[in-house]
């Protein structure tokens, strides 16, 4: 009977192990840093953080939706809404390569992420309970694989 357990313990702590691993792998993206400010992604970041976004053309806006937040900035405009309070940004909201790009802490902390910025790598982070997301300035390459 002893002999059966230690093989079923070794194993649950293998799975509980790459569960919290995997969890907080991190999804990398790639921002732009136009005049001093960096920018990144909004519907990637929002999609990632679980949100909802929608883009309307005629007023050049995108509205974003997680849960009772919702929040909304127009193109070219410092001016930005959550849940209808005004928020100024350090930086208006840009088209790039037919993307919405936002400032990061704002974009981040509007849905109540946590975000840093890595100085070093060129990197932000925006971390929302279990998701991590890695925006840099210019990916990193991808590691390479070598098969034996």
């Amino acid at each position: 009977m002893k002999k059966g357990i230690l093989p079923f313990i070794l194993l649950l702590l293998l799975v509980t192990s790459t569960v919290f691993t995997t969890a907080l792998e991190p999804v990398n993206l790639e921002g732009v840093n136009p005049a001093g400010r960096f920018l990144v992604p909004m519907r990637s970041i929002f999609e990632n953080l679980g949100a909802t976004v929608h883009w309307e053309a005629s007023t050049r806006t995108v509205t974003g939706t997680k849960g009772d937040t919702v929040v909304v900035l127009t193109i070219d405009n410092v001016n930005a809404y959550i849940n209808g309070e005004l928020s100024i940004l350090d930086a208006p909201a840009v088209i790039v390569n037919s993307s919405t790009y936002v400032p990061a802490r704002f974009v981040g902390e509007a849905l109540g992420a946590t975000v840093g910025w890595d100085g070093t790598k060129r990197m932000a982070s925006i971390k929302l309970d279990d998701i991590l997301v890695h925006i840099y300035e210019e990916l990193p390459p991808e590691p390479e694989i070598i098969i034996v």
